[in-house]
């Protein structure tokens, strides 16, 4: 991207599941990306990274969705950039990227929420983005929603809403619900429910939908936002079955005066709008590294 922010060249990679190819493959874009946009040196980097994350080192600490127990995504840019680098969670790029170019411009107060491969928050309160010491403020994808604590989260922790709800935990809920599995995959269950109205797929997203509104009433009562924005493949490519039906239930759940909730208007771009963001101005509490 140019000083401006401006994206003037992408590239796309399947993630490699062992830490020295996918750094290979991360050097390898970042050049292939240089020499097409006609680039010798590179400002600053920013980062936009699946968590949790050490953001005072650059490295992403046990990647539960990755299978990977540290990479080193500082090390990898390293080898081709010697300047400013800012590294962020995906989701406090994408919350930081929905302020600047999508529904949030103007709000002070607003939370993005993903619902995907995995669930993730990022949240700006009272004009500031929200951190914590590692970078790793407002998990809410591993909120408790489960107390039985049935299901083990690819964290490790127990009844995560993550575990649940997620693209990969929805399975986990279809067995809880039916006692069985009976879909392979998130897409064959909405399928089903979608397509063949299937009574039971039907059934375990209405579960799915109450826990996801506990979730997001969770986020509400915690960072009292003015806007809520829901991105990620699950929530947009099945807006009414994952984001209509947990709104029907979210009053129930809710202390705080209710925000306004949306689909971001921004798709998959929110995380990669909030990278470039932090490299043209990084925010005033990020860790610049140099």
């Amino acid at each position: 991207a140019d000083g401006d922010g401006r994206i003037i060249a992408r590239r796309r990679f399947k993630t490699p599941r062992v830490e020295k190819a996918l750094r290979r493959s991360l050097v390898e874009a970042f050049r292939g990306l240089m020499e097409e946009a006609g680039v010798g040196r590179l400002d600053s980097v920013g980062v936009a990274s699946i968590g949790p994350l050490s953001m005072k080192e650059g490295v992403i600490l046990g990647a539960p969705n990755l299978g990977m127990e540290r990479i080193d995504v500082a090390g990898a840019i390293r080898e081709f950039h010697s300047g400013p680098l800012v590294m962020l969670n995906d989701c406090n790029a994408a919350v930081l990227g929905e302020r600047l170019y999508g529904a949030g411009q103007g709000v002070d107060n607003l939370a993005y929420l993903t619902i995907s491969t995995g669930i993730g928050c990022g949240a700006i309160v009272n004009g500031k983005l929200l951190f914590g010491k590692d970078g790793n403020a407002a998990e809410a994808g591993h909120v408790v929603v489960d107390y039985k604590l049935r299901v083990r989260c690819g964290c490790g922790g127990y009844g995560h809403w993550e575990a649940l709800c997620s693209g990969k935990g929805l399975l986990n809920l279809a067995k809880l619900v039916t006692g069985r599995r009976r879909w392979r995959t998130a897409q064959q269950l909405f399928e089903a429910a979608e397509k063949h109205r299937d009574r039971q797929a039907r059934l375990v997203l209405r579960e799915a939908a109450r826990i996801n509104a506990a979730g997001m009433a969770a986020i509400i009562n915690n960072f009292d936002p003015e806007l809520l924005t829901i991105g990620g493949g699950v929530a947009l490519n099945h807006r009414e079955l994952v984001i209509e039906w947990a709104l029907r239930s979210l009053s129930r759940y809710v202390l705080n005066r209710m925000p306004r909730i949306t689909p971001t208007p921004l798709g998959e771009e929110a995380p990669l709008l909030g990278a470039v963001a932090a490299a043209v101005n990084p925010p005033e509490e990020a860790v610049v590294l140099r």
